[in-house]
């Protein structure tokens, strides 16, 4: 889906937002399961598989805000989750620290607000800044995703 559609009427670039009924819902939710198996069904690491899930969450971003997509849940780490090895988990850590360094700034910059739920006891405590920084950073934000 691209960003932008031409107009029948003028042939001018309008928003993709614009193009669509009215039907857009306020919330959407995701649940991020699959992308090691995804990525092992292919040969590859499971990491490459989360690391590409990254990805195609950003772009799910994109096409939120451009739908006008109030908010975006993205449940990604359950209780089950600290079961798998730990080279996996101590990746899949790095990767959630490393995207939050790395978006802060844009999705902050974009106006996204950033709430993370849940228990984060049992994470680290370099993590739970990271969080807390995030949140506090993007806290008055209001432009929805």
């Amino acid at each position: 889906m691209g960003r932008w559609r031409r107009s029948r009427r003028r042939g001018r670039p309008v928003p993709f937002a614009h193009t669509l009924s009215s039907h857009v819902p306020r919330h959407i939710g995701i649940i991020m399961d699959g992308n090691g198996r995804w990525a092992r069904g292919r040969g590859r690491p499971a990491s490459f598989g989360h690391r590409q899930g990254v990805r195609a969450i950003k772009r799910v971003l994109q096409a939120c805000e451009d739908l006008g997509v109030h908010a975006l849940s993205i449940y990604a780490f359950s209780t089950e989750n600290w079961a798998r090895p730990r080279a996996e988990v101590r990746a899949l850590m790095r990767l959630f620290h490393e995207t939050m360094q790395r978006e802060i700034d844009e999705m902050h910059r974009r106006g996204v607000r950033i709430v993370v739920s849940g228990r984060r006891d049992e994470l680290s405590a370099r993590m739970r800044e990271r969080i807390d920084e995030a949140m506090a950073r993007t806290a008055n934000n209001t432009n929805g995703v």
